[in-house]
C-alpha cells in the first residue's frame, strides 16, 4: 500500500466514550472500506515519536486521502480541516446523525451516521465506498472553498507588490480619482498616442494644478502622419485613417490653449515620439500613475485600466517616460505664453 488515508475525528480522552466512538469508527465503519481500496489509514495521536502537530499537519497536506468526523462540532478536527482545504485535495466528511453540519461546510456532502444502529452502519460504509469510488473516477471534482480562492489570493499579492490600488474596466472616461491627482500635482507626466481626450476631459484640472502648483507638464505624443500613427491608424480601423494625425495637432493646440488659460503659470513641454507605444501613462509627482493598457483595434476608452500606487509597476512605467523622453529629445518643444489680443 503506497496510497494514505487520514481520519480526523474527536478522540477524547482514553476510555472516555468519545474515543470509544471514534475507535469504533475507524476499525469497524473506515480501515474496512479503504484497505479494500487499497490505502493505509491513520489517526492522530501516532505512535511514532516526534512532534505530533507537526506530523499531523505533514499528513493533512500529503494525504491522498481525508475522512473528517465533524460530530460535536470538535474545534480541532475544523482546524485540521481548515488545513486540509488549502490543498485541494479529497476529502469525506462525516458527522453523528442528528446534528447540524456546520454552515461553513453544508455545501459538501457529508454522510450521516448512528453508530448503534446497524442499518446506519451499513449504509455509511456504503455511502464511503460509493464516494472513494467517485474520488477515483473524478479526481478532479473537489470541492474547496480555500484552495479555490487562493488564486485570488495570490493575485491580490502581486497586484499588491506591483502598486496596483484599482482595476477598471474601461480606460481614459472621465474619473474623480485622476481628477484630484492632476489638480495637485506639482509635476505631471502623459503619454498616449494623441492625448485629446485626456486633455478633453481634464484639462480644467491641468489647469488649476498650473496655477495654483505652478506645475511642470510634460506630453509625449506621437508624431504626427509618421509610420508609428498609420500602423496604428490601420490596425484600429478603416475610419481611422488619417484622423489621428488631426487629433495630435488638436492636442498641441488643446496645450497652447490650456497655458494661455493658465495666464501663462506653470510650463507645459511636449516631445513626439515615433517608436510603437500604445499604452496611455499618466504620472503624478512621480508617486501616483494611470496606466491604460491598450489592445487594437480597441481603443482607449474600451481598455483596461490601472490606478498605480508605489511599487514597481510604477517605477516601470517612470523609467519608461523618461527613456521615451530622451529619445524625442530632438523633437521636444515648449509651450509658449502668449497674450491673446
Amino acid at each position: 500500500m503506497n496510497k494514505k488515508c487520514f481520519v480526523i475525528s474527536p478522540i477524547g480522552k482514553k476510555g472516555s466514550e468519545t474515543r470509544k466512538r471514534s475507535d469504533f469508527i475507524l476499525k469497524n465503519i473506515i480501515e474496512p472500506i479503504t484497505e479494500k481500496f487499497g490505502y493505509e489509514t491513520t489517526r492522530a495521536p501516532f505512535s511514532e515519536s516526534g512532534i505530533i502537530n507537526n506530523k499531523i499537519i505533514e499528513r493533512l497536506i500529503n494525504a491522498n486521502l481525508v475522512i473528517a468526523d465533524l460530530t460535536d462540532s470538535n474545534p480541532n478536527v475544523f482546524y485540521e480541516l481548515g488545513v486540509r482545504h488549502t490543498v485541494n485535495k479529497p476529502t469525506i466528511q462525516i458527522i453523528k446523525e442528528g446534528q447540524e453540519i456546520p454552515f461553513d461546510v453544508s455545501p459538501i456532502q457529508t454522510i450521516l451516521l448512528n453508530i448503534d444502529d446497524t442499518n446506519s452502519v451499513d449504509e455509511c460504509k456504503e455511502e464511503l465506498k460509493k464516494q472513494i469510488q467517485s474520488i477515483i473516477e473524478n479526481p478532479n471534482d473537489i470541492i474547496s472553498f480555500v484552495s479555490n480562492a487562493l488564486p485570488n489570493i495570490n493575485f491580490l499579492s502581486i497586484q499588491k507588490k506591483l502598486g496596483i490600488t484599482t482595476i477598471y474596466e474601461y480606460g481614459n472616461t472621465e474619473n474623480e480619482k485622476i481628477s484630484n491627482k492632476l489638480r495637485k500635482a506639482k509635476e505631471i507626466k502623459i503619454i498616449a498616442l494623441s492625448a485629446r481626450s485626456f486633455f478633453h476631459n481634464y484639462g480644467s484640472f491641468i489647469i488649476e494644478a498650473l496655477i495654483k502648483k505652478n506645475a511642470i507638464i510634460k506630453v509625449l505624443i506621437a508624431k504626427e502622419y509618421s509610420g508609428t500613427v498609420e500602423d496604428v491608424e490601420s490596425i484600429e480601423s478603416e475610419y481611422r485613417k488619417g484622423h489621428i494625425s488631426q487629433e495630435i495637432e488638436s492636442t498641441i493646440d488643446q496645450l497652447k490653449e490650456i497655458l494661455v488659460r493658465a495666464k501663462g503659470k506653470g510650463r507645459i513641454w511636449y516631445g513626439q515620439y515615433r517608436t510603437l507605444i500604445r499604452n496611455s501613462i499618466t504620472i503624478c509627482d512621480n508617486n501616483w500613475g494611470w496606466m491604460t493598457i491598450i489592445y487594437p483595434p480597441k481603443r482607449a476608452v474600451e481598455s483596461l485600466t490601472l490606478e498605480l500606487g508605489p511599487g514597481k509597476l510604477l517605477e516601470d512605467c517612470k523609467i519608461h517616460f523618461d527613456k521615451i523622453w530622451k529619445l524625442s529629445s530632438t523633437e521636444k518643444y515648449k509651450i509658449k505664453y502668449k497674450i491673446k489680443k
